[in-house]
This record gives structure tokens, C-alpha cells and sequence, in this order.
């Protein structure tokens, strides 16, 4: 894989591997490890047909969109409705996680009162947010190594800790359990036109650069719950490297918080971004209330009340993912036929596939609804 590559790559598994990730142990834990390796599997190959979808749509159409110019462009007005309802729904989820994660993961690394840390991080995250693409695509180049890395020191402390027991996994109980966890986990849809930009002249690059993200994706989640959930079983938190590192020491707290750190921060960056540039490129707002709307709303939201993790990202997940993945196959569907230009890379998706994505999808918002109520 050559740099570029990486750097979209990078774009799109720093939108990933964020907050989701440390809720899907307690998922997988408490729905049993069966059910929670086959959620991870099916919705990682599901996501995986999507992002090559909207890879396609974008390669068809002319200029820089984003996911709701894209919908109102392929499919119509009420379609871009949506999407951006989707969008502000997922994201301003997401960044709400995140303000709650990173300050409960650096209270615990570094002393001091979460909402102090949430503090910090609503400053720095908006310093950076406020900068040019340039800086935060290399931010992701360096930050999901980073992760990466992080995950395979912490999932080979785990796995070979003397706590690790395939006692601790239990019998399979739900297999819906970690449905909306895991599909906000993998959700990154909203950076792809992320990537096209980054790829400007070399969009040839963006097929594989879909395939390595979610090949990696699939790797790192299922690497990190099974060594998660060996180790602290039924004990697992919500923020699971809580109690991981509750159970391996304080140097594995260190090591967990700052992989929890690094995580939420470059997901921060990839997902808000793709916010603040959908306010800016398809709604023409200016720079500044784009980038104070992204910024506020979820600290706002975190101040009115809404403080449980799990829940924020499973029911976030399944709403935002369940509208994008119906929309998106539709958005495919008539980008087919009515082509912008020619495209770098064509799917040629079978009708059958595109069905199948689009039922799950259609189950992710009767799933969040089910929640809800």
C-alpha cells in the first residue's frame, strides 16, 4: 500500500475506530461471543458493499459534495433531507461519545474531574477542527498507526494475561444485543467524499483504499473483543478499557487510556469534519458557524442530560446507519443510470447484494426503534 493509499485509508478507519470500539466488548459480553463475532462479520461485509457504493456514486458525479449533495443529486430533495438529518443525527452522536469518553479516559489517566477534561477536549478538538483539510489528513495518517498499534499491544497483553479464560465468554443470549453498538462502530460512510478529495488526480486509489479499511476493521474489532471479554468476562464496562485496566494493572491503564485517548480524538476529527464541510459545501454556510455548530450542539446536548454511552451510540448507530445504508443503495441505483462521468472503478453489483444491504438496513431502524420504546 503506498502513502496515498494509507492516507485514505487512514481517513476512514480514523472515523471508525473511535468510542464505538470500546463499547463492543460489553456487547459482545453480554449477548455472548457467538452473536457478537457474527454482528461484527455480517455488518463489517455490509458497511463494506455501502462504502464501495458511495466510492462508485461519488467517481459518477461532477465537483465536491457530500453525503447530502450526493442524495439531493442522485435521488431527489427529500432524499438529501434525510441524509442530512442522518448525518447531524449520527455525527453530533458521535461527538457527543467522544466529549464523554475522552474525558472519563483522561481523568482517569492523568487525575482531576471528567467535565474539567471534557473541557480541555472541546478546546483542542475545536483548535484542530477549526484548521484545513492538509493538517487533519495528516493528523489521521499518524493518529490511526497510533490506534492500530495500540489495539495489537493491548489485545497481546490480554490474550496472554494469565486473566485470559475462555471461561469468561458466555453462552450466546441475543443476537441483537450488539446491533446498533457494533453498527455505529463501523459506520464511516460520511468520509468518503473525504477520501475523494484526498485523492484528487489518483481516484483509482479509492477502491482499494475502501477494501484495506474494512479488511483492517474487521481484524482490529475482533481482535480486541475476544481479548477484551477473555480477560474481564461478564465484569466488562461500558468503556471496556475501564475495567480491563482495572484487571491488568496500572500500567495497562496508562496504555488503555491513551489508546482510548487517541482513538475518539482522530474520530473526532475525520466525522466532524465531514459535518462542518457538508454545512459549508451543500447548505453554503459560512466557515465559522459550521465550525461552531459542530463544535456546540453535542456539548450542548451532554450538558441537557444525555450521559449514557451505550446507549447514545447503539440507538445513534442504528438510526444514522439504518437511513444512510437505504438512501445510499438508492443513490447507487440511480447514479448507474444517470452518470456524471466515467468512473475510475464500476461494482456491477448484483441486484441480490443490493437487497440484502438494503434489508438491514431497513431491520437497523426497526431495531432503533424497538430500543427506543
Amino acid at each position: 500500500m503506498d502513502l496515498k493509499t494509507w492516507d485514505a485509508t487512514a481517513t476512514l478507519l480514523g472515523a471508525v475506530i473511535g468510542a464505538g470500539i470500546l463499547g463492543i466488548p460489553y456487547v459482545v459480553a453480554k449477548a455472548g461471543l457467538i452473536p457478537g463475532l457474527a454482528n461484527i462479520i455480517m455488518i463489517a461485509l455490509a458497511l463494506l458493499a455501502l462504502n464501495l457504493m458511495v466510492g462508485e456514486v461519488v467517481l459518477r458525479t461532477k465537483g465536491d459534495h457530500q453525503l447530502t449533495g450526493y442524495a439531493r443529486i442522485h435521488v431527489g430533495k427529500t432524499a438529501g433531507a434525510l441524509m442530512a438529518l442522518s448525518m447531524v443525527i449520527g455525527v453530533f452522536g458521535a461527538l457527543l461519545a467522544y466529549f464523554l469518553g475522552m474525558g472519563e479516559a483522561l481523568s482517569s489517566l492523568i487525575g482531576g474531574s471528567q467535565w474539567l477534561w471534557i473541557t480541555v477536549t472541546f478546546v483542542v478538538m475545536g483548535f484542530l477542527l477549526a484548521q484545513r483539510l492538509e493538517l487533519i489528513e495528516r493528523s489521521e495518517r499518524y493518529l490511526t498507526a497510533l490506534k492500530i498499534i495500540a489495539i495489537l499491544i493491548i489485545g497481546a497483553v490480554a490474550f496472554f494475561s494469565t486473566k485470559f479464560s475462555t471461561d469468561n465468554f458466555s453462552a450466546p443470549s441475543s443476537w441483537t444485543l450488539p446491533f446498533g453498538v457494533v453498527l455505529f462502530s463501523l459506520l464511516g460512510t460520511a468520509v468518503i467524499p473525504e477520501m475523494r478529495e484526498e485523492l484528487k488526480g489518483q481516484y483509482r486509489k479509492l477502491k482499494p483504499a475502501l477494501i484495506w479499511a474494512s479488511a483492517i476493521a474487521i481484524v482490529v474489532y475482533i481482535l480486541f473483543a475476544v481479548s477484551v471479554v477473555g480477560v474481564t468476562g461478564v465484569a466488562t464496562t461500558e468503556i471496556s478499557t475501564v475495567a480491563l485496566g482495572s484487571v491488568l494493572g496500572s500500567a495497562a491503564v496508562a496504555l488503555l487510556n491513551i489508546f482510548a485517548v487517541l482513538a475518539m480524538a482522530s474520530a473526532f476529527l475525520a466525522l466532524g469534519e465531514a459535518l462542518k464541510k457538508a454545512f459549508i459545501e451543500d447548505y453554503g454556510w459560512d466557515p465559522r458557524v459550521a465550525w461552531a455548530t459542530t463544535m456546540i450542539v453535542p456539548l450542548a446536548l451532554l450538558l441537557l442530560g444525555a450521559r449514557s454511552f451505550i446507549n447514545i451510540i447503539g440507538i445513534t448507530g442504528a438510526v444514522a446507519g439504518g437511513i444512510d445504508g437505504i438512501i445510499i443503495v438508492m443513490m447507487y441505483r440511480n447514479a448507474m443510470k444517470n452518470s456524471q462521468r466515467k468512473p475510475e472503478y464500476v461494482l456491477n453489483m448484483p441486484s441480490s447484494i443490493q437487497i440484502a444491504v438494503l434489508l438491514l438496513f431497513v431491520f437497523a431502524l426497526f431495531w432503533a426503534v424497538a430500543q427506543m420504546f
